[in-house]
């Protein structure tokens, strides 16, 4: 048992074994705050700060169903993976109010024989939530509305349609307003069905034919998966990722003027007002315009902070070809002061490429299939989440990683420091500033990590840079008798201190050509932590004196 810590505390601290869960880089250049996330495979929500200390935690009854968001009071704001009658990706079904004590405050399923919520619920300034329903049309209704009945089965068409809630007394919800993507459609192979009309001619509508990803289940036409609202503009944002398309459409409409094509502050009803990613949905695009690639998380970067009102989404790359890599995109939509857009029917929608664009280098270090999400923080820097892979990093506008965490938690728990965990997706993470509504007065202290690591942790404070993965020494002889070197540590200043295995301090000192006296030392083994005063950056050893 002994050999085996001394290995989980090698790979935990060693230079060349780097951290494998938790916390993995914290510079100075992070933004301040907290971030929310739900493992899939877990019941919990976790609130860390940026050391990766657990600050709240919220304990459901079912797995999420896949977001979670905290509303300006306290309150979790989560879906819930319920069965029913239908069970596409994203499955959902129930979406719960908690308090911040984690008492369940409110409750309600939204999953009958024809309609079933999934994805994502979120919060509206008004204290309404906007969610996502499938709902069920039958093989008759789809090929009257112009399907093609050789693409069909029995099940018919599970089409999208967006609900606003407001949450009532006793679980109960009224829906104060919803679009139905199946009110604003078109199609061109049958003059005597529903809708018919020139595609090209009318991409404010979607061509029911046109199919590209049609995912594992036939019966799913769009696959939505994320929404979003801007306030001042009164407009909702959704994502389809088999159409590799976000449409954008006017929330200010009535019940009646959302199922037409008139009305509302643009004019339009409910037809798109705008439309990216992937020209060919409407038949003004190949493959050289083709941008988006099973994208999520499609959202408007906030009034006030850099690239306010344009939108940003996690750009999967899922069926991008001949490589597969993922890309966190920036887009500037030609966008009138009004709101309303710049269109040229005759031509794709603007722009031609992103504004800003995130990719690794090489490109295939940064994938991940499905899931997945960004945000855009107070200091310019991006927050993403890597959902395949657990994966939380914060990156600036240059592309350097500034803060990086990997969720340790799967459905076995949590993982121990070492080791590699599996299953520990998580479909989109949250970051909220030290002075969000939602921690006034609330005691906000991480005395614990999530990942079961019996070592020192060493990120004692924001104002000390941490850096785990980009570590320049080396210690020799290791292990060692007298004597310890700390290679390329040239003339700078450096600080040590060396802890026994319970974190207890053995000795400290300045290092003195780049060597540390091991002589009053006892046999055993030790952690040996530098600290470069110069790049006030710390890196830790595990070294044994025999």
């Amino acid at each position: 048992m002994k050999a085996f810590l001394i290995f989980l505390l090698f790979w935990a601290f060693h230079s060349n074994g780097q951290r494998t869960v938790g916390l993995l880089k914290y510079s100075d250049k992070a933004s301040e705050g907290y971030t929310l996330f739900s493992p899939i495979q877990s019941k919990e929500t976790y609130l860390i700060d940026l050391c990766g200390y657990v600050v709240h935690s919220w304990k459901a009854k079912e797995f999420p169903g896949q977001t979670a968001y905290l509303m300006p009071n306290g309150d979790l704001l989560r879906t819930a993976r319920i069965g029913g009658a239908f069970t596409g990706g994203g499955v959902g079904g129930k979406v719960e109010i908690y308090s911040w004590e984690g008492d369940l405050k409110w409750s309600h399923v939204f999953a009958t024989l024809s309609t079933h919520q999934h994805h994502v619920a979120k919060p509206l300034p008004n204290g309404n939530f906007i969610t996502i329903l499938w709902k069920k049309y039958s093989k008759t209704e789809a090929i009257q509305k112009g399907f093609n009945p050789m693409t069909l089965t029995e099940a018919g068409i599970w089409s999208d349609k967006i609900i606003e809630v407001k949450p009532l007394a006793n679980n109960e919800a009224e829906i104060v307003w919803e679009w139905d993507f199946w009110d604003h459609t078109i199609q061109d192979i049958d003059p005597t069905k529903s809708d018919f009309g020139n595609v090209k001619d009318h991409s404010e509508l979607l061509d029911v034919n046109f199919s590209e990803d049609p995912g594992s289940n036939p019966a799913e036409w769009l696959h939505a998966n994320s929404l979003d609202y801007h306030p001042e503009y009164d407009q909702i944002v959704v994502s389809s990722k088999y159409h590799h398309e976000f449409y954008i459409i006017d929330h200010s409409t009535t019940k009646d003027e959302a199922k037409s094509h008139q009305g509302g502050r643009y004019g339009k009803g409910g037809d798109f007002l705008y439309r990216w990613g992937n020209p060919a949905a409407y038949r003004q695009g190949t493959d050289n315009n083709h941008i988006l690639y099973g994208q999520h998380d499609v959202q408007w970067i906030p009034k006030g902070l850099p690239g306010e009102n344009q939108i940003l989404c996690f750009n999967n790359g899922s069926t991008r070809t001949p490589e597969l890599f993922s890309t966190v995109d920036q887009i500037l939509p030609p966008v009138n002061q009004d709101g309303s857009y710049k269109i040229d029917p005759q031509q794709p929608y603007g722009p031609d490429r992103p504004f800003w664009t995130y990719e690794a280098n090489p490109r295939s270090d940064f994938y991940s299939a499905r899931l997945s999400g960004v945000q855009r923080l107070s200091n310019g820097n991006s927050l993403i989440c890597e959902a395949n892979k657990g994966n939380f990093f914060e990156v600036t506008m240059e592309g350097k990683i500034v803060w990086q965490y990997k969720n340790p938690v799967n459905i076995f728990g949590p993982a121990t420091q070492g080791t590699i965990p599996s299953g520990n997706d998580v479909f989109n993470i949250t970051r909220y500033g030290p002075d969000d509504p939602a921690f006034t007065d609330k005691v906000l202290i991480g005395k614990t990590t999530l990942e079961v690591n019996n070592s020192p942790y060493v990120c004692d404070s924001v104002s000390i840079l941490h850096d785990f993965n980009d570590i320049e020494s080396s210690i020799y002889p290791n292990p060692t008798q007298n004597h310890l070197f700390v290679e390329d540590v040239s003339d700078r200043k450096m600080l040590f201190t060396i802890y026994d295995l319970t974190g207890k301090v053995i000795e400290e000192g300045s290092l003195i050509s780049g060597m540390v006296e091991l002589n009053k030392l006892k046999a055993g083994t030790f952690i040996l932590r530098i600290h470069d005063l110069q790049s006030n950056k710390i890196t830790n050893f595990v070294f044994q004196k025999l």
